[in-house]
């Protein structure tokens, strides 16, 4: 998606280390916990991380709104 390609640009490789790393952490536990295929654990960390993202921007506007 573009969002993910947004938040790609923004990172350097030790960040996209991590991303990927917490992205394999997340899909093994996944698939483990409800017995599902990757691509269904895959869209569920998509999903996730959007949803983290959404959280830390809009903590982030309501810092910088707060001044």
């Amino acid at each position: 998606s573009l969002r993910s390609c947004e938040l790609m640009s923004l990172l350097d490789d030790s960040d996209e280390l991590a991303y990927l790393w917490t992205k394999v952490k997340f899909i093994q536990k996944y698939m483990n916990k409800h017995n599902c295929s990757y691509e269904v654990a895959e869209h569920e960390f998509h999903i996730w991380i959007e949803g983290l993202m959404d959280s830390r921007i809009e903590l982030a506007n309501k810092m910088l709104n707060s001044r």
